[in-house]
């Protein structure tokens, strides 16, 4: 009898957790379509939604996209909340210093006071995620993505000027 009131809890805490686990998906693609609309503002009370379904867990990477609808909805707040969760986070250690210090979603935080603190974290974990690599390899590892995302983000553009089949597309 035992056994089977266990089992009857743990399927209904399963079926529980699923059905969190879609409306999370369905929040975060609705956020994600909102976002590519420009209606930030919306975009950030969905990703909250999204989370909400979770008990305040995320993806980290739609974590990072609901603190960019944030910043461009005038929310700094929330925005360095979702950036401080990432980089302070102990399994997550956000450490892409190029991508955060380049994104143009996140410039309204750049003259703040937090911004500085936040890089200053970003920066401390790349440093203690490199300490160990292999710096001249990475550079030229780097230099070599670099030059092959170079050829392949302006096949894009030759496409859509002069069209799949063109003599440009074939030369490129």
């Amino acid at each position: 009898m035992k056994l089977t009131l266990l089992f009857a809890y743990l399927l209904t805490v399963q079926i529980a957790v699923c059905q969190n686990q879609e409306k999370y998906s369905e929040y975060v693609q609705e956020a994600w379509q909102l976002y590519e609309a420009d209606n930030y503002k919306q975009s950030a009370a969905t990703y909250k939604e999204a989370f909400d379904q979770m008990q305040g867990k995320a993806s980290p990477n739609d974590r990072y996209n609901a603190a960019c609808s944030y910043a461009l909805s005038d929310q700094a707040d929330s925005s360095f909340y979702h950036l401080f969760y990432l980089a302070e986070n102990p399994r997550i250690q956000y450490k892409n210093l190029a991508h955060i210090t380049t994104d143009p979603d996140l410039n309204s935080l750049h003259s703040l006071d937090r911004w500085s603190a936040l890089i200053d974290i970003v920066k401390a974990n790349k440093t203690e995620y490199e300490k160990n690599l292999d710096m001249p390899l990475v550079t030229q590892l780097d230099s070599i993505y670099q030059l092959d995302q170079s050829y392949r983000k302006q096949l894009g553009e030759i496409e859509e000027k002069y069209g799949r089949e063109s003599d440009e597309m074939k030369a490129h």
